[in-house]
């Protein structure tokens, strides 16, 4: 199916892995609309049951081809996690690179959508993985980016 990039920006839910369940949710329902509903996933933690490595279980089915989408990420990890351990996980981006980027640590929407695609904070960590960015507005949080790829 090849590699294929994924970005989001929705509002502020209280943390960062709120936000990020919400948003799954909501891709969730979306994706799967289309779906008959006897062969569709009940939730998104049916999406991962079953044996990865067997195709016929929603695991298998993620493991071999995904969504494409931020559905295809399990859970965050701490920004300061290695890279080379990310498979299938969201990382915040490091309060320094967010302050080499930005000037300070609490960029605003605007900021975030003037970025140019070859800014290197908008790197993911591979494929198969995520970053994400809070957003603030006077000094709080208002959103939070989230951006990655699946595939190979």
């Amino acid at each position: 199916m090849g590699a294929s990039g994924w970005s989001y920006v929705t509002p502020w839910r209280g943390s960062i892995e709120e936000t990020m369940a919400a948003l799954q949710s909501e891709v969730f329902a979306e994706y799967f609309s289309t779906w008959p509903q006897d062969r569709r996933p009940a939730d998104i933690a049916e999406l991962w049951s079953g044996d990865e490595r067997d195709e016929d279980t929603w695991a298998g089915f993620m493991g071999a081809q995904g969504t494409h989408t931020i559905l295809d990420v399990r859970g965050l990890v701490p920004p300061d996690t290695r890279v080379d351990y990310l498979f299938n996980t969201m990382r915040p981006v490091p309060v320094a690179e967010i302050i080499e980027t930005f000037g300070h640590d609490k960029p605003t929407r605007a900021e975030y959508e003037q970025l140019g695609d070859a800014s290197p904070l908008l790197d993911d960590d591979g494929s198969w993985t995520g970053r994400c960015l809070v957003l603030y507005q006077n000094g709080l949080p208002e959103a939070v980016a989230f951006w990655g790829s699946s595939g190979d």
